[in-house]
């Protein structure tokens, strides 16, 4: 055999095994009308730092989530389905032929809609993974430009972390507030105690509840130096705050995430915790709010 059909040949065995080894998903950040996403595909950002897939959250549970992994810190930052997991390892996400996105499983019995289209006529939709993990669905032209942007996205429905271009507010015209809660467990994504969202009191700043209870406050925002009054210093807290007649909320800028994590403390991609629950924990400069404790009932007295 010469050289010439040694390379060719084994040029074919190596697109072979290729082939066959890598995740269908495994090349592209865009999932067409039409198309399936199986467990065991991936969407890719363009970048490699963010996928989209199926998961289970550990070795010793049948429950399945849909999620965005940070594969820098090899995390799953957004969870679609955190309070509504799924056993079905045959489950898929598609976009219909009306431009709703949702998770099929069951043989196709149940649903989860992520997002409903109101459109009654076949509409040309597809989704997309942006290099920060959001997921975006853009209506389409017919010749691939982009019609119609953020149809829905999934900056809009956060789940336990804050990511570089989301929100914590409230939406004026939906009433939908943006904010991120804690996971219950390490292997349970889904809805812990604590939340991180914006003082519905309009007193501009930042809070952390424990259910109802006020755990923490930023202290207002002062817009001089473009920070909260107790996180001067604290370079992970970066924001820009925005208040127009649709909306008002405090948008993060920073290059990694921000997250709630099961006991109320917030842990940054720069490997820093802020904590009011926590004693081998950096505290946070101010803001913490012991919670009132119950008082002694008195003892009645008698005539």
């Amino acid at each position: 055999m010469d050289c010439k059909a040694s390379r060719i040949l084994f040029f074919l065995s190596c697109a072979c095994f290729l082939h066959l080894t890598r995740p269908s998903k495994l090349s592209t950040n865009i999932l067409w009308q039409g198309e399936k996403l199986n467990f065991g595909d991936f969407l890719v950002a363009n970048s490699g730092e963010a996928s989209l897939s199926f998961f289970k959250p550990s070795n010793y549970s049948n429950n399945i989530y849909l999620g965005v992994n940070s594969l820098l810190f090899s995390y799953y930052v957004w969870v679609a389905n955190r309070d509504t997991p799924i056993q079905d390892p045959k489950a898929y996400l598609i976009l219909d032929e009306q431009g709703s996105l949702k998770i099929l499983y069951n043989k196709d019995r149940d649903s989860i809609v992520l997002y409903s289209s109101s459109l009654e006529a076949p509409t040309n939709t597809s989704i997309t993974l942006t290099d920060k993990g959001n997921v975006i669905l853009r209506e389409m032209n017919p010749d691939g430009s982009v019609k119609r942007d953020f149809v829905w996205q999934s900056y809009d429905y956060p789940t336990n972390s804050l990511l570089p271009g989301m929100k914590l507010g409230i939406n004026k015209r939906t009433g939908q507030r943006w904010s991120i809660t804690s996971r219950r467990t390490f292997h349970n994504p889904s809805s812990g105690p604590f939340t991180l969202g914006m003082d519905p009191n309009n007193t501009n700043q930042l809070v952390i509840w424990w259910r109802e209870m006020i755990m923490w406050t930023s202290g207002e925002w002062d817009p001089n130096q473009q920070t909260f009054r107790n996180t001067k210093g604290l370079v992970d807290f970066n924001f820009t705050y925005v208040s127009n007649e649709n909306e008002t909320y405090f948008k993060y800028f920073f290059l990694s995430y921000l997250n709630i994590i099961r006991d109320g403390s917030l842990y940054s991609g720069s490997n820093t915790y802020y904590s009011c629950a926590s004693n081998d924990r950096p505290p946070f400069q101010a803001g913490c709010k012991m919670p009132d404790t119950p008082q002694c009932r008195k003892e009645p007295t008698t005539q």
